[in-house]
């Protein structure tokens, strides 16, 4: 029995460790993982070279149904916020207070773009 929907964004120059460890650990703990991009089974490359196949689009996830996002570094943030579907998606996710959010690096410029997210304290190391 699945404990939830986990969604991990990908796209391509991703941080490959801010990826793939999160992913198998959330499977590893019962929770149904798709790898979200805007294009569906399309292969994305880490900055190292390693790949992720993408799962699902944003118009496929219901971010009511959705507990843990996971936003991977690298330059793969900077061109998520390029595309509305995805800044909608994470937005609607992060202010829906369903579950977490997690984000390396550069998340926040992600969500701000989505220009729809509440006020909330966020860091980047």
């Amino acid at each position: 029995m699945s404990k939830g929907l986990a969604i991990v964004f990908a796209e391509d120059n991703y941080e490959c460790l801010e990826l793939h460890y999160p992913r198998l650990r959330l499977i590893e703990a019962g929770y149904t993982v798709q790898v979200v991009a805007p294009e569906k089974d399309k292969i994305f490359k880490s900055k190292e070279g390693y790949w992720a196949k993408s799962t699902a689009v944003p118009e496929d996830i219901k971010a009511e149904e959705v507990k843990v996002v996971v936003v991977p570094g690298g330059f793969c943030t900077d061109r998520l916020r390029r595309y509305p579907n995805c800044c909608e998606l994470l937005a609607k996710c992060w202010n829906g207070g369903n579950g977490a959010v997690v984000g390396f690096m550069y998340v926040a410029a992600v969500n701000s773009t989505a220009a729809r997210s509440k006020a909330v304290v966020s860091t980047s190391v």
